[in-house]
Parts: structure tokens; C-alpha cells; sequence
């Protein structure tokens, strides 16, 4: 099972909006495997960014929603139990993004490998396989 990030999920569905680029295994199983998932919180993160001018996406969040769907990839809700396994996970200076740390609580919970654009999630400390 893989947990998509915020930038590979926009990148993987909505690649004119972004200079970034997946690598290919990444894409490779984007396109070929069905146990896809997208935590809600990226959707949070696309509504928050949009309205503070950081993302210029053009889509509703329902749309973007809808796109996840007609690809195959599943919206997850927040559980309390994420809440639990965030508080568990260690804290850096230089990655302290609730977002991101969220969706990492997540893979933890769910035992999902992640696919993302960001090394920050990379840190062996998180106890999570990442693609990047």
C-alpha cells in the first residue's frame, strides 16, 4: 500500500502546475498499482496554500477529490490513532510541517510505504520507507 504526499499527488495528477517531476519508480507505481491512497490533510494543505496564494491549482478541493478518485487513489480520513503515532514521531528543526508530519503518522499506522518529492521525509528516524 502506498500514501501519496501532497507534491506527488499534484504532480502525479495535475503535472502543468508544477516544475517538479516524480522519479520513476515512483511513477511506475502510480500508474500501475491499485493500493493507492491520499491522507485528507493533503487536501487541507491544498485548501490552506490556495487561500494564503502559495497554490494556484484552478480546481475546487472536490474536484481535486474527484481526480483522486477517477485514478484509483483512496481519501482517508484522520484517525485518532494517527493523532497518537504524530505525538510519537521525533522532531527536527528543519521539518517541523504539520502536514507532513501527519501523513508520516499515517504510513506508520496504516504500515504504507510513502511516496513523496520531499527528502525531508527521507529521515531513517520517522521509521517510514519512503519513495522519492
Amino acid at each position: 500500500m502506498y500514501l501519496l504526499d501532497t507534491n506527488a499527488m499534484l504532480i502525479f495528477l495535475f503535472s502543468k502546475i508544477t516544475n517538479a517531476t516524480l522519479k520513476m519508480d515512483a511513477k511506475n507505481i502510480l500508474v500501475s498499482d491499485s493500493r493507492l491512497f491520499l491522507s485528507v490533510v493533503s487536501l487541507w494543505e491544498i485548501a490552506i496554500k490556495t487561500k494564503i496564494g502559495k497554490l494556484k491549482l484552478g480546481k475546487s478541493i472536490q474536484e481535486v477529490e474527484r481526480e483522486c478518485a477517477n485514478q484509483g487513489i483512496k481519501v482517508l480520513p484522520i484517525k485518532s490513532s494517527y493523532l497518537d503515532a504524530l505525538i510519537q514521531l521525533p522532531m527536527f528543526d528543519d521539518h517541523k510541517d504539520p502536514f507532513d508530519r501527519l501523513v508520516l503518522a499515517t504510513c506508520l499506522v496504516e504500515e504504507m510505504t510513502l511516496i513523496s518529492t520531499d527528502n525531508k521525509m527521507r529521515k531513517k528516524e520517522y521509521g517510514v520507507k519512503v519513495i522519492c
